[in-house]
C-alpha cells in the first residue's frame, strides 16, 4: 500500500503529497467533503471550515492525511478522549492525479 512520506502544499480543501512511491500526487477533497459532510452526523462536517483543513498533518504510524482531535471516541475504561480524523491512503490515493510538472520541479 502507498503511504504519504510528506505533505507539500495544503490549501482549502487541495493537499500536494509526496507518497511512498517517490510520485508527487495531488488530492482535491472539495467534493468528496461535501458529498461525505451530508450524511447524517458526519465528522467530515468540521474539515469543510478552512481553518480546520489547514490543520490537516502526516499521522506518524498510518502515514496519512490526519487532523488532530476532530473526533471523540471511547477509551477502553469509557472515557471519551479526543481522537484524530484520518481518511484511508487507498482513498486518497485514489481521488488524487500527478501534480503539475512545475510543482515537481521545485519539491
Amino acid at each position: 500500500m502507498k503511504r504519504i512520506v510528506r505533505i507539500l502544499s495544503a490549501e482549502p480543501f487541495r493537499v500536494t503529497c509526496e507518497w511512498s512511491d517517490g510520485e508527487i500526487r495531488e488530492t482535491d477533497l472539495s467534493e468528496k467533503l461535501r458529498e461525505w459532510a451530508q450524511e447524517d452526523g458526519s465528522v467530515f462536517k468540521k474539515l469543510l471550515d478552512e481553518t480546520a483543513f489547514s490543520q490537516v498533518q502526516i499521522d506518524p504510524v498510518a502515514k496519512t492525511l490526519s487532523w488532530a482531535n476532530l473526533l471523540k471516541m471511547k477509551d477502553i475504561d469509557g472515557n471519551e478522549v479526543d481522537a484524530p480524523l484520518e481518511i484511508c491512503p487507498d482513498v486518497l490515493y485514489d481521488l488524487s492525479r500527478p501534480a503539475h510538472s512545475a510543482l515537481r520541479k521545485s519539491a
